[in-house]
């Protein structure tokens, strides 16, 4: 008997978009062994002509970030992941580019698709808020660590401590991780693009930085390694990898005390007010000064990343795929 045939649709490459790539073309790995995997692109951001090719699956699983894509796929063999709406609910958008955007990115491929996976409750609560789902639709899958991340204790921290910032967008908070830092003994590890105003601010406080761009998955990880903690307070996140990711390397995190920051680290993570240096500084005075407080923290981390193992992320789609072929 052949194996059913899955169709994964992406984004158009990008060497600055990677985590949507990263996650699926793993778990494509580990789906391969039951299913025929194909990986399909979009020629640009918005590629009319990919809605209208009729490529022929079993399944189709439209990975994210062009959602628009489950209008031209029949709608009972499809599946839609949905990692955020952050892009939707940003209020600096006009009502009629939010209305058009909500209509082709989620109203329409929302209704049409069998399946909904959102990798949080968080997400899942926005989807129904948002656009009046039906909440069985929709199936929380969390996003799975991944294998090249491997634990490396630390022995001692580094006299300067390095913090970790991953992500350099206005809402990941980097600004105020600076204030917070002030005439403080550290030194932050930024894997992005920092603006020159957070340039600038750093110069101004004489705050020791290091700014890391397009570096691939391994070196992220030696980067974690390097590092004493992990700073992930951010102003949105549909799920927030980098905490799980810190975890299992070993570094304990600080991150927002809301949304689906607060779920993916439960109490094994510092939960702080994202908009309060105050928080934020004692946060880091504290793993700074007391090494109980930090080992522990450590280990509740490596607990938390059991629920993101790999195996159990892939069995959890696995039965969805299985649904669909059913019928």
């Amino acid at each position: 008997m052949s194996k059913p045939t899955i169709n994964f649709y992406f984004r158009a490459p990008n060497p600055n978009n990677f985590s949507i790539e990263n996650l699926f073309g793993f778990l494509i790995g580990k789906h391969s062994l039951k299913y025929n995997c194909r990986k399909l692109y979009t020629k640009g951001q918005f590629d009319v002509k990919a809605i209208f090719k009729k490529a022929k699956a079993d399944i189709h699983h439209v990975t994210g970030a062009v959602n628009y894509l489950v209008l031209g796929l029949p709608g009972k063999k499809t599946i839609l992941t949905v990692h955020d709406i952050g892009y939707y609910e940003n209020p600096i958008h006009t009502k009629f580019k939010r209305l058009i955007y909500g209509l082709i990115w989620f109203r329409l491929p929302l209704l049409r698709a069998r399946y909904i996976t959102v990798v949080s409750e968080f997400t899942k609560s926005k989807l129904i808020q948002n656009f009046d789902l039906k909440p069985n639709k929709i199936v929380v899958i969390p996003n799975p660590i991944l294998n090249h991340f491997l634990t490396s204790k630390k022995k001692s921290l580094n006299e300067n401590i390095k913090i970790l910032q991953i992500g350099t967008g206005a809402h990941k908070n980097l600004l105020k991780l600076i204030n917070a830092v002030a005439d403080l003994n550290v030194h932050i590890l930024i894997v992005g693009s920092p603006s020159q105003k957070e340039i600038d601010l750093m110069k101004s406080y004489n705050v020791q930085y290091e700014i890391f761009k397009g570096i691939s998955n391994e070196e992220v990880y030696q980067k974690y390694v390097e590092s004493d903690i992990l700073f992930f307070a951010s102003l949105y996140e549909g799920f927030g990898m980098p905490i799980i990711e810190a975890q299992k390397v070993g570094r304990p995190v600080i991150t927002s005390n809301f949304g689906a920051m607060k779920e993916v680290a439960d109490d094994s993570a510092i939960l702080v007010n994202p908009q309060n240096d105050i928080e934020i500084r004692n946060a880091i005075i504290k793993l700074m000064t007391d090494k109980a407080f930090y080992d522990e923290m450590v280990e509740r981390g490596l607990n938390n990343v059991k629920r993101f193992e790999p195996d159990v992320i892939v069995n959890k789609y696995q039965a969805l795929y299985e649904e669909i072929s059913k019928h």
